[in-house]
């Protein structure tokens, strides 16, 4: 079976070259057009803007570099590798809104054990004894409330990516329960193994942000 690469790829210096390479070859515009994201000319270099978890994220092309424009530090590596895999992505998008579980995206259900691990065993690990906790970070996190389960939310990773989450409360019968879910329409954004980091980065950033409330 193969392996997942860019969750586990060692040399992380090789995926963000091979991304930008694809990157260098694509029209930005265009580019922009089909990610939902800004485009503007600075000299002779483009351009393009896009939020990336609440953060305004710039990146060049040809070049492929990018930085927070608010602190201009450029973002973790991986970080870069996914965002130029979602400006970089030329799939088809399927007009869609359905809700659709990780193992139903093609090749999903053979990496099912470990997105599980790192979404959903993830997140109960953090919010598992206090669900409320997850609602408060999901609410100053800039997240949209649902009307699913015990707590229900999604997070906008991307313009047109969201991260949807599902949650029960634990009781004396059952454990705390929770689903990290997608929108049909992701499979034109991001491919297997980028959808698998981003929803352990989505958690990731609710967690970060509990602990921010908690001081």
């Amino acid at each position: 079976m193969n392996r997942l690469p860019i969750v586990e790829q060692d040399n992380y210096e090789v995926a963000l070259k091979l991304v930008r390479d694809k990157w260098e070859k694509l029209d930005p515009a265009l580019q922009a057009k089909h990610c939902g994201a800004g485009f503007s000319m600075d000299g002779d270099t483009f351009v393009i803007t896009l939020p990336f978890f609440g953060q305004l994220i710039k990146a060049t092309h040809p070049a492929g570099n990018l930085h927070n424009a608010a602190t201009d530090k450029e973002p973790s590596i991986w970080e870069q590798i996914l965002i130029l895999h979602y400006l970089a992505s030329d799939s088809p998008v399927l007009d869609s809104d359905k809700i659709i579980a990780f193992s139903e995206i093609p090749d999903g259900k053979f990496y099912h054990a470990a997105y599980q691990k790192r979404t959903r065993n993830y997140l109960l690990d953090v919010f598992g004894a206090s669900m409320d906790t997850l609602k408060e970070a999901a609410v100053a996190a800039g997240a949209e409330l649902e009307d699913k389960g015990d707590i229900s939310f999604y997070l906008k990773a991307f313009p047109k990516v969201n991260v949807h989450f599902v949650c029960w409360r634990g009781d004396e019968e059952f454990e705390p329960e929770a689903s990290v879910l997608w929108e049909e329409s992701v499979q034109g954004f991001l491919d297997i193994e980028s959808i698998a980091v981003l929803g352990g980065m989505a958690v990731g950033h609710l967690a970060r942000i509990s602990r921010e409330l908690k001081g």
